[in-house]
């Protein structure tokens, strides 16, 4: 479902692991952002696009609430113990959910800032987690010819890798 902030409630809040954060927070610099890869030909006029996947989307939160009630929240976002791995998370806010992020990895917790009376400011920073998928493929509406000879020898070993892993899921 599209993002409609007029007809959806609670947009002030997200919720981490199905966990709701206290008071007021705010996104900031979500997104879907692609690789995009300007070649220049040698002794040519001009420049190509190379389109080269999905990045991954880095973004802050920033969370007005009262002490006790971020201390109640934040235990989900604190580091790990040393030597063990980051937990990926799961978040919702429409927001987010509009922009196809449903897991995430926390980057950073920056240091609470009083921003009024018993009120401090949390800012939480987050990288959108996914699987990787194999996707070698060239933009919608492109009908050159790849002469590159590196990108067709990719392009094989793609299709074989595919291949193979096509009989690998008949196997039984």
């Amino acid at each position: 479902m599209a993002f409609l902030p007029l007809e959806q409630p609670n947009l002030d809040i997200y919720l981490i692991d199905g966990k709701p954060s206290p008071g007021l927070s705010t996104i900031d610099g979500a997104g879907s952002p692609r690789k995009i890869e300007q070649r220049l030909g040698y002794g040519l006029s001009g420049s190509i696009s190379i389109f080269r996947g999905v990045e991954l989307s880095e973004f802050s939160i920033s969370t007005d609430a009262d002490w006790a009630a971020w201390h109640a929240f934040s235990p989900a976002l604190l580091t790990p113990p040393r030597g063990q791995r980051p937990v990926v998370r799961g978040i919702y806010h429409p927001i987010l959910a509009d922009l196809k992020i449903d897991k995430v990895l926390v980057k950073d917790l920056t240091q609470p800032v009083q921003s009024a009376e018993g009120v401090w400011t949390f800012v939480a920073k987050f990288v959108a987690w996914q699987k990787l998928k194999a996707a070698l493929k060239r933009p919608e509406g492109v009908t050159s010819v790849v002469t590159d000879p590196v990108e067709i020898k990719i392009g094989l070993m793609m299709d074989q890798a595919n291949t193979l892993a096509r009989v690998r899921d008949e196997l039984p």
